[in-house]
């Protein structure tokens, strides 16, 4: 007989799974923090400092006086009635 060729046997196509467009994950955004107003800067009171006493004249130094050491009194010989 003549040669016949095998039938060709479709192998069975995998069923199509349309797959969903991407999505991008959502964008979260970070809490932002409160807005905490911070009072104007203040500079620090300027203190004065404390005024100094008035001078206080002192006296004029007086070199205290020089005391002589008394002179030793030459030793007086015993008289000797005669």
């Amino acid at each position: 007989p003549p040669y016949q060729s095998p039938p060709i046997v479709k192998q069975p196509s995998p069923p199509l799974v349309k797959t969903p467009p991407y999505q991008s994950p959502p964008i979260v955004k970070p809490p932002s923090p409160p807005l905490v107003e911070t009072p104007p800067y203040q500079s620090p009171p300027i203190v004065k400092p404390p005024t100094p006493p008035p001078l206080v004249k002192s006296p004029p130094y007086k070199s205290p006086p020089i005391v002589k050491p008394p002179t030793p009194q030459p030793p007086v010989a015993p008289t000797t009635p005669p």
